[in-house]
């Protein structure tokens, strides 16, 4: 099995041509048994995964929550120094940082992104629980274009 097909096998299709030697031919993205055709537009953001805020406490949410809507883009950038954890990503909205991608679920968007390739973030669920504990959700994404390359 190659690459292309392992990767897609666990569910991160859209990553198989983002991985090394796996370029997939001009205008198709496949596994080279199944190609298909890429959509027309020059580049589309494809969820990488879907995640929780960690650490909405410390950092800026309860100052913007009421500013806070479904469909916001967030920022995402890399914090390699950070003395707790060296994938760490914090997770901006507007220049305000809300927190980080969880520890558990950043090492895929750390790789991808100390390779150079641009992840964004887009709002898609705010919850307010008992005592007033704040949670957002969001889809972090990569852009891919019609090459199948991250833009």
């Amino acid at each position: 099995m190659d690459r292309r097909s392992f990767i897609r096998m666990l569910g991160f299709g859209a990553l198989a041509p983002l991985l090394p030697g796996t370029a997939a031919k001009a205008g198709t993205v496949g596994d080279g048994e199944r190609d298909v055709e890429v959509e027309q537009e020059s580049s589309r953001k494809v969820v990488l995964q879907d995640s929780s805020v960690a650490g909405l406490a410390y950092y800026d949410c309860e100052a913007v929550w009421g500013r806070l809507r479904i469909g916001d883009e967030l920022t995402l950038e890399r914090e390699p120094d950070n003395s707790h954890d060296y994938r760490a990503i914090e997770v901006k909205w507007r220049g305000r940082k809300l927190g980080y991608v969880p520890r558990v679920e950043n090492l895929t968007a750390s790789y991808l992104m100390d390779q150079g390739t641009e992840l964004s973030g887009l709002i898609t669920r705010l919850k307010e629980f008992s005592g007033g504990r704040k949670g957002v959700e969001f889809n972090l994404l990569v852009a891919v274009s019609r090459s199948g390359a991250t833009t």
